[in-house]
């Protein structure tokens, strides 16, 4: 078992223990709930047109703390702001998810995403579409995340290796219904998203082209009578892409939701809406239809911003509950402080930097190491003290320490072509290399299989890199910024 695992169930059981037993304070009990039932409302009426409006979340990264400085509601605020927009429209209010929702906090990382699985069990979602983190912990938990959820995970285009076949674990679309109208949702993930994911663990699917697979999926939620239809896909059309062409030259579509990407995108193409937010609930998609007798106009779509429409918002009560019941077993290890840092706050490629000295210093007689800087490193680390959850932030993946073993020759043709997209980290001077030696150079596990396992030999040394970054501070307590820029 890994070190990291052992040491979160062993205080996660200490935590309980000592809530359960010696301390005085009560545990917290997670709450019992009616789940809304939109079947018993109608929709709001505009001229004989009935409203359907959709609210869709992207790339939220487990981001359920309340960061204001950060213009991130978190999710007991999002849930407030969600049901209170459901509660203007009941019977034609719709929630999507778009992918990348669990991965990325300290709070939903520690509970596998099921903080996160119950917030939106709570707030009523009707469609999740898997994104490229979802894999990170294995196609094992998203089984698991998607048996505790009360709706479909979809992904038409997550096929079995070399073949067309969907997986049986995902559906391609689900069929839902508002006040008599039928409406479609199709999910899907950009193909090109594979090379995001560590490589090993999607190694028995592919993720197929979409193009044929949305237009086959929107024919047959048509045919099953739906009057909308909508793809909620986690890849983005910010900058154009040919997948989507053909579904928006022919409106096979009536809107798409996007994600991944991270940017703030609102657009339309051959009158389909096209939206995505830059993620971590710092926005949310939204588009308002009315239907009427086989006619669909578009009344509305944009970006939302929660804060900013609504800067004094509480947390929704049940919400907040959910929160703090999963939040007892995991705040003692997210709020140890683990050092400080001065001249902070520290950035991203300053973090890198830090990254592959600290994992140096965790494997003995390592000389060098590389770490992703871009898409790798999530997170600035704040000026003052820093918790193993703010480091958690930064560096949210589980990420091994690989160490491979490198003769002089190939080690100096590294140090002499570093990958400008990594933090490189080495403790030799090339001119002191033996060509005929042997030398341990650390990596990363993305890294080592995507980049290096068919040129390298790996160990794997069960430390993560984020875990090495903790122990480095708890070594050297204070850390200067300016010494690592």
């Amino acid at each position: 078992m890994r070190k990291f695992l052992k040491r979160t169930l062993f205080c996660s059981v200490f935590v309980l223990s000592l809530l359960s037993g010696c301390s005085k304070k009560e545990r917290i009990s997670f709450p019992d709930y009616t789940p809304f039932d939109p079947s018993a409302y109608r929709a709001l009426e505009e001229d004989g047109y009935k409203l359907i409006d959709f609210y869709t979340l992207n790339d939220f990264h487990g981001a359920v703390e309340f960061t204001p400085d950060e213009n991130k509601p978190g999710i007991s605020r999002m849930a407030q702001y969600l049901i209170d927009r459901r509660s203007e429209n009941p019977g034609g209010t719709i929630f999507l998810a778009a992918g990348d929702m669990w991965q990325g906090s300290a709070d939903s990382n520690l509970t596998k995403g099921e903080l996160m699985v119950d917030e939106l069990n709570y707030i009523g979602f009707s469609a999740f579409t898997v994104g490229n983190h979802e894999f990170d912990w294995t196609i094992d938990q998203i089984k698991i995340n998607k048996n505790k959820s009360t709706h479909p995970f979809l992904g038409a285009n997550i096929v079995n290796k070399g073949t067309t076949k969907r997986v049986d674990w995902l559906d391609a679309s689900t069929l839902i219904e508002r006040d008599g109208v039928k409406i479609g949702i199709i999910g899907t993930i950009g193909s090109s998203l594979e090379s995001t994911v560590q490589a090993s663990l999607i190694a028995d699917i592919d993720f197929d082209v979409i193009t044929d697979y949305v237009v086959t999926e929107a024919s047959q939620l048509r045919e099953n009578g739906a009057e909308i239809v909508v793809l909620n896909t986690h890849d983005s059309l910010l900058n154009g892409n040919y997948e989507y062409d053909e579904i928006i030259n022919n409106k096979i579509v009536d809107a798409i939701f996007c994600g991944h990407q991270h940017v703030h995108d609102r657009q339309i193409q051959n009158g389909i809406p096209i939206l995505q937010t830059t993620g971590l609930g710092r926005g949310i998609q939204y588009v308002r239809f009315a239907y009427k007798e086989n006619e669909l106009v578009l009344k509305d779509y944009r970006v939302d911003s929660v804060l900013s429409i609504n800067p004094t918002i509480k947390p929704e009560p049940i919400a907040e509950q959910i929160y703090k019941y999963h939040l007892q077993d995991v705040e003692e290890i997210k709020n140890e402080v683990v050092g400080r840092i001065k001249n902070g706050p520290m950035k991203i490629e300053a973090i890198g930097n830090l990254t592959v000295r600290a994992m140096v210093e965790a494997v003995p007689g390592a000389v060098g190491a590389m770490h992703n800087v871009r898409g790798g490193i999530r997170a600035e680390l704040p000026n003052g003290k820093v918790t193993y959850g703010d480091i958690y932030k930064s560096l949210p993946f589980d990420n091994e320490i690989i160490i491979m073993e490198l003769t002089g020759s190939q080690l100096k043709g590294l140090i002499g072509s570093p990958n400008s997209n990594n933090a490189n980290y080495f403790t030799i001077n090339i001119n002191d290399i033996d060509n005929t030696g042997r030398y341990k150079v650390l990596t990363i596990s993305y890294l080592y299989e995507r980049d290096y396992q068919d040129t390298y030999n790996g160990e794997v040394t069960a430390t993560y890199a984020r875990d090495a970054v903790s122990n480095y501070f708890k070594k050297y307590n204070t850390i200067d910024v300016k010494e690592y820029l």
